[in-house]
């Protein structure tokens, strides 16, 4: 069947203010509007050929006719019959409805973003009757209230920072039930001091001794590496210090590979660390853009509303503006989120998350308390937005987006 243009609109992610349509040729794309959107080509039958977004869609279908274009663009210009439009509020809205189409409707010209990323997670085991948790890999986050660390992209990711934070804090790797003492000897981690063997501890003091060690595998998974870098680099002073380089040689080791991992993980950005957030973003570079700044109200991935708050470099209308700020938040939150992400729920915050990366120089990222959002709650984060709006006064690009956690640590509930 034939998806029509109602198929499209049906239960999106983002709001489309407008749509519309004309045939596939140089002058008939001339009728797209400059905004930003997705684009749908359509060959004599109706099927959807391709789906694309840009910032400014009559400039991006005119190219599709321009000389020097790509062979692909050619090849599938001359096959579409029609093409249609699809306007969004945002760049960052017609990402999300580019992906979300494609993955709906399989274009045969889209290679990318046909499918969703495996993406794994690592998570404590509940700890039951012996209190001595393992870190396991799963495919998606349960409602059970444990914390869950990621995405990683793939499980061979999830792996190695699984071995590393084993190795680096002596966790337990054994599955299944915990051995004891009367079982015998210790596994082979414990013997090579790869584990602190809680199983050979007496059994009301293993959690006592292996708590500390979770506690501080959690804040790295977490991504709070930089005081355990610190206390590994001090600890190889002290070794190198005191003669015993082969132990100052394997701090040193530790402390190189975590700053690689916990490089890699900074640049997993995942927008999902709170299941509200909002994000300022300025409109461009010209004056009549730094009159105003964007403000976006996001529920996971999902686009509930913005407000455009006008920089006023007086200040004469600051209260006006910090009320209409708590307003559009109370009126966007009115109700605690449960977190209960779905594959396509967390595609789409990686599409926002990879977003903010890439203008990170132009878009703050700002996290929301947990829970319904109330005029006491909501001062802290306006005093945040409006700061924002004075650093676009100033005329200095926005802070760059550090408040994006390196991974999604969250605690489903």
């Amino acid at each position: 069947m034939v998806p029509d243009r109602s198929a499209v609109l049906a239960d999106l992610p983002v709001r489309v203010h407008a749509t519309g349509s004309t045939v596939a040729t140089r002058d008939g794309v001339r009728d797209a509007p400059a905004e930003p959107g997705c684009y749908v080509w359509r060959d004599r039958d109706g099927s959807i050929l391709y789906t694309g977004k840009s910032v400014a869609l009559r400039t991006r279908l005119a190219n599709y006719f321009a000389p020097g274009r790509e062979r692909k663009a050619g090849i599938m210009a001359k096959r579409a019959s029609t093409v249609e439009w699809y306007v969004t509020g945002s760049e960052v809205e017609a990402l999300i409805l580019e992906s979300t189409l494609i993955k709906r409707f399989q274009p045969p010209y889209n290679v990318q973003l046909r499918t969703y990323p495996h993406y794994t997670f690592l998570r404590f085991t509940d700890p039951g009757n012996d209190g001595v948790p393992y870190l396991e890999m799963t495919k998606g986050i349960d409602p059970d209230g444990r914390a869950y660390f990621g995405p990683f992209w793939d499980r061979t990711s999830a792996e190695q920072t699984r071995d590393f934070v084993n190795r680096l804090f002596a966790l337990r790797q054994c599955e299944g039930r915990l051995p004891t003492a009367r079982d015998g000897q210790s596994c082979f981690h414990a013997q090579v001091h790869r584990c602190q063997a809680p199983c050979m501890s007496v059994r009301e003091l293993a959690p006592f001794h292996y708590g500390p060690s979770l506690a501080e595998a959690t804040a790295l998974l977490r991504g709070d590496a930089a005081q355990l870098i610190a206390r590994l680099d001090a600890e190889r002073d002290r070794a190198s210090t005191d003669l015993r380089f082969e132990r100052a040689s394997e701090l040193h080791q530790m402390a190189s590979a975590l700053r690689t991992l916990h490089g890699k993980r900074r640049h997993l950005r995942s927008a999902a660390h709170t299941p509200n957030f909002v994000v300022v973003v300025r409109g461009g570079d010209g004056a009549a853009a730094r009159r105003s700044v964007q403000v976006l109200a996001f529920s996971g991935a999902r686009l509930q509303g913005q407000v455009e708050v006008e920089t006023d470099a007086s200040g004469r209308n600051a209260t006006a503006r910090r009320a209409t700020l708590v307003r559009f938040l109370r009126t966007h939150y009115p109700t605690a989120r449960p977190l209960d992400i779905d594959l396509a729920e967390l595609d789409q915050m990686h599409v926002v998350a990879s977003w903010l990366a890439r203008h990170g120089r132009s878009a703050k990222y700002v996290a929301l308390p947990d829970g319904a959002v109330t005029t006491e709650s909501a001062k802290p984060v306006v005093s945040e937005i409006l700061a924002a709006v004075r650093k676009s006064i100033a005329e200095v690009a926005l802070a760059p987006v550090t408040a994006i956690p390196s991974d999604l640590a969250v605690a489903a509930s």
